[in-house]
């Protein structure tokens, strides 16, 4: 299969470069510099100069390709995330470059389109499991972008092929911006995550979600959550962390952090069901809790 993936060099798409081409895809990256271009060809993957903002790129880019990947993002770092425009580009990767991508890729005659979400668009639903009949999205405008992206994916799958949407939950791996914001915070007596203690709180370990990723190319068109079999509360999180650096207790941070930012979805409590996807795959995460993923996340940066 000739797989052609945007952000192929982020720390999602450099595990699904790795995992395709391990398994002896074609995979062209999207390499929009000298360093991405040598690390894709270091990985066996061919690296393609393009502009994802550049219709006429784009349609040279994933000529051929018999799938599309959209991994592409621009996450601010937790220190700038309180200011609008940190979100700028990473909202013109979803709302802007997203419907190109798939405009080449229907004019090319790729078959598979898929786009990781993410699952902070779900309201809070206390200690209620979340599948992906209950409503997504909000006025927020960090995730309107996220659900233009959406829309753009629903919209492949119209033309008659496949679009798959993964709503991935909040990445935990020790290369993760999540860990190293985790140690941080952890200096100051607080925990991962922010918002109430018996709140849930989601998370995928970032080689499970490249998985999935992977394993989305035979899914059926859809939208399937993503996230460990086993979602924890803030509080039991906060303790695996706690543990892990030695640490007798550890708070969660005050929802108020986040709320007057803008992004009071990070507080809401969220236990989200993956057995959609799971039934759709036979993917299964090979970490299975929140906490379990914190803990080893948090040890393995100790390294």
């Amino acid at each position: 299969m000739k797989v052609f993936v945007t952000g192929a060099t982020g720390v999602l798409g450099r595990r699904v470069v790795a995992t395709l081409v391990e398994r002896g895809d074609d995979v062209i990256g999207l390499a929009r510099s000298d360093a991405n271009t040598v690390a894709l060809r270091a990985v066996g993957a061919t690296p393609c100069a393009g502009d994802l903002f550049d219709a006429d790129s784009l349609m040279a880019a994933t000529a051929g390709a018999d799938a599309v990947l959209h991994l592409a993002t621009k996450i601010p770092r937790a220190a700038r995330g309180w200011r609008a425009k940190a979100w700028r580009e990473n909202d013109r990767i979803r709302d802007t470059a997203t419907p190109l991508l798939v405009d080449a890729a229907l004019a090319n005659g790729a078959s598979t389109f898929v786009f990781p979400s993410i699952t902070f668009g779900y309201q809070d639903c206390g200690d209620r499991w979340i599948d992906e009949s209950v409503p997504y999205g909000d006025d927020s405008p960090v995730l309107a972008a996220t659900v233009a992206a959406e829309r753009e994916t629903a919209r492949f799958a119209g033309a008659g092929a496949r679009g798959v949407v993964l709503r991935m939950a909040m990445f935990v791996g020790p290369d993760a911006s999540t860990t190293a914001d985790a140690r941080r915070g952890a200096r100051l007596g607080r925990g991962p995550c922010f918002g109430p203690p018996e709140g849930y709180i989601s998370t995928i370990w970032l080689d499970d979600a490249a998985a999935a990723v992977v394993s989305a190319l035979t899914a059926p068109s859809g939208t399937y959550n993503v996230a460990v079999d086993e979602p924890q509360t803030r509080g039991e999180c906060c303790a695996a962390v706690a543990a892990a650096l030695g640490r007798s207790r550890l708070k969660p941070m005050p929802a108020y952090a986040v709320s007057r930012i803008g992004a009071g979805y990070l507080a809401r409590s969220q236990r989200i069901a993956n057995a959609a996807f799971k039934a759709a795959t036979g993917w299964t995460p090979q970490i299975g809790s929140s906490g379990e993923a914190w803990r080893l996340a948090v040890e393995r940066t100790r390294r």
